[in-house]
């Protein structure tokens, strides 16, 4: 176990001691096996809400539910450069990050059952001097958790939210088509359209745990489809696999 300056133990001490739960990590190993899961995501998710992560042959959970993968910090930046050239986040010298599963995120893709995922939190990496085990300051997820913990704590209140996710669909068969005086807004024709499309995304939303409940036609090829409000860090969590399986719906 690594420790702080002040002795204590590190965020990422805690997290690994969390992931070490027979109960919590045989729960997940079960459902592995049940689905035929043979490799896992390890995902992140970047300042501008790109996902990022590494893909492990899922015999390694035990190995990544403690250790972790490491990942080059300068990801979170999506790998952007100054006006100078300089690539923010550190070049190739910079350290590195630690990110690690939060078990109760795990989940099958619905599009390919081989695979699964987690969402991770991030942390500097335990040999860095003073550093080492702390968490990442540019996680914006795991800021997040924390920040939306400390509210709790301190007011004994939970924030829930919800989202109206709009994604723009264009294609062969999808033109709106209306009078320019006509607003295509509830169309059923021009949603009718699109029923391969929200079939299927409605079906993949519901296999990872939405509780989907309506959608309609909006702006030329925009399709809302919404899901029930909840906790303010699951919905971010359904935002960001939302955005995942459309895309996968897409191609």
């Amino acid at each position: 176990m690594t420790t702080s300056n002040s002795g204590s133990a590190t965020p990422l001490d805690l997290h690994r001691e969390r992931n070490a739960d027979r109960a919590a990590i045989e729960a997940v190993q079960k459902r592995i096996a049940d689905a035929g899961v043979e490799y896992l995501y390890y995902q992140s998710v970047t300042v501008t809400g790109r996902v990022v992560g590494k893909v492990v042959p899922a015999e390694h959970l035990m190995r990544n539910a403690e250790k972790g993968v490491q990942m080059h910090r300068t990801v979170l930046a999506d790998f952007q450069v100054t006006q100078a050239g300089e690539l923010l986040g550190g070049g190739t010298e910079a350290a590195e990050l630690t990110a690690v599963p939060d078990l109760d995120t795990f989940a099958v893709l619905p599009w390919e059952p081989t695979v699964g995922r987690f969402f991770c939190r991030l942390y500097e990496p335990e040999h860095l001097p003073g550093v080492g085990g702390q968490a990442l300051v540019t996680d914006v997820r795991g800021n997040l958790i924390r920040k939306h913990q400390e509210f709790t704590e301190r007011t004994g209140l939970e924030l829930r939210t919800g989202c109206e996710p709009e994604m723009t669909w264009s294609g062969p068969g999808l033109e709106a088509r209306s009078r320019p005086d006509s607003s295509p807004a509830y169309r059923l024709d021009l949603l009718e359209r699109s029923r391969p499309i929200y079939q299927k995304v409605i079906s993949y939303a519901k296999a990872m745990g939405f509780t989907m409940i309506e959608g309609d036609y909006e702006d030329p090829g925009q399709i809302e489809l919404n899901w029930m409000f909840d906790h303010a860090n699951t919905t971010a969590d359904r935002l960001i696999t939302y955005r995942q399986l459309c895309r996968q719906v897409a191609r």
